[in-house]
């Protein structure tokens, strides 16, 4: 496989903790990852944000990662980038929409692209949407 290229559009913690736990196996047993982050997903990625408002759950899972105490999703984007081949880009269209730029954001987008541009750079790759 030429590699895993995730779309994150929801901003639902069990969703994201999802892919960041699919990206951390995958990109560290050498499996190259891409991830777009849109729509939805965006607003969870902001910079100053709390980590109780970055969560927004639906049910017993993402309570459950909360009180267990399991790995952040963002402490994961930022370790999958170091440790990693993982590269990932912020939706430019979402991001106008909301009116941010890169720098309003979290330190874990490589870029910020858009989808025509997202689909280059994942070509040939298996395509996940979350």
């Amino acid at each position: 496989m030429a590699g895993l290229a995730i779309i994150l559009a929801s901003d639902r913690h069990e969703k994201i903790q999802m892919v960041a736990t699919l990206a951390s196996v995958a990109s560290t047993t050498g499996t190259p990852v891409k991830i777009f982050i849109t729509m939805n997903a965006v607003t969870v990625f902001k910079k100053g944000m709390s980590k109780q408002e970055r969560i927004r759950g639906e049910g017993a899972v993402s309570k459950a990662m909360v009180e267990k105490g399991a790995p952040f999703f963002l402490d994961l984007f930022m370790q999958v980038r170091e440790l990693g081949d993982c590269k990932i880009y912020g939706c430019g269209m979402a991001m106008d929409l909301l009116g941010l730029k890169q720098e309003d954001m979290e330190p874990i987008f490589d870029d910020v692209i858009g989808a025509t541009k997202f689909f280059e750079v994942a070509a040939g790759s298996q395509i996940l949407v979350f």
